[in-house]
């Protein structure tokens, strides 16, 4: 038995240290004859809860809407659903 296992066996750890070998950073922007690649930092974002976001950011979705009311649901909380008379022509 060797000794780091002689070792693990009466204290259930080894001691010996294990190098290792670790691989270079890499490049944050390559250039070529070609042209330029190269690492960039963007700015993202998602809901947490939606209750707190401001009402200036919240935005209705008219085209959702226009589909529901067209396909004749009755009403949608908040939201006022009527009937205009229009005049429309049609060229022959």
């Amino acid at each position: 038995m060797t000794k780091p296992q002689k070792q693990k066996e009466l204290t259930g750890e080894i001691t010996e240290v294990e190098v290792v070998e670790v691989a270079p950073e890499a490049p944050h922007r390559i250039e070529t004859e070609v042209g330029t690649s190269g690492m960039a930092k963007i700015k993202k974002w998602e809901v947490e809860n939606i209750e707190l976001v401001p009402r200036e950011y919240l935005i209705i979705d008219a085209v959702k809407i226009g589909k529901v009311v067209r396909a004749g649901i009755p009403s949608i909380p908040g939201i006022h659903i009527y009937e205009e008379t229009i005049l429309k022509t049609s060229m022959r």
